[in-house]
């Protein structure tokens, strides 16, 4: 089964389509390179769930934080 996220935005008050990741290091990833390092802060993801491919089933759990924008560093901090 993988995994399935969700990205919140604090500004619109919503979460974005849902996407999958091999684990929550890759999640996290993408995550990061997916949004505005400006505005990092606003965004936080979220697992909320597993995918079994072979059986067609999403089983949810509850929502778990796994990485807030606000932790990451900026591109072109060292």
């Amino acid at each position: 089964m993988k995994p399935i996220f969700t990205i919140y935005d604090t500004v619109a008050s919503i979460y974005s389509p849902l996407f999958q990741a091999e684990n929550d290091d890759h999640a996290t990833r993408m995550f990061e390179s997916s949004i505005d390092m400006d505005h990092k802060a606003d965004f936080s993801m979220w697992r909320i769930g597993h995918y079994d491919q072979e059986k067609g089933e999403v089983h949810s759990v509850e929502p778990i934080l796994v990485a807030h924008g606000k932790n990451f560093k900026n591109k072109d901090s060292n």
